[in-house]
């Protein structure tokens, strides 16, 4: 019971390059805290967008594991850091973005649209 409070025993996130990510045409970004439950239910969220439009890049940031990648973010965007955030970014702009529970299909789905 409870197991989603548990410590993960996945491998460490891969690193991710955030001016590599700013070179694609579209792609999400998510801040993921690995320890806090409104973040997991944000990740399900995230993950049924990504089943759902397959065709957009999804790179997931685990704060616990790449916190200079976080503060780097931060810093690039201007947003204060929350987690979970996602920013939707468009040739290298942030479009939109959002936290807590304004991370949702819905949510994502919709900034698809934005300019």
């Amino acid at each position: 019971m409870f197991n989603w409070l548990s410590k993960s025993t996945d491998a460490p996130a891969p690193a991710l390059d955030l001016e590599a990510i700013k070179q694609q045409e579209i792609a999400i970004l998510f801040k993921h805290s690995s320890t806090c439950p409104v973040s997991w239910a944000a990740q399900a969220e995230v993950k049924r967008f990504s089943a759902l439009h397959p065709e957009v890049p999804v790179y997931t940031l685990i704060v616990q594991e790449q916190r200079d990648l976080s503060r780097q973010v931060a810093e690039w965007s201007g947003i204060r850091h929350e987690s979970p955030q996602v920013f939707v970014l468009k040739q290298g702009k942030i479009v939109a973005s959002d936290s807590h529970e304004g991370v949702n299909v819905d949510f994502l789905t919709g900034s698809l649209k934005a300019s």
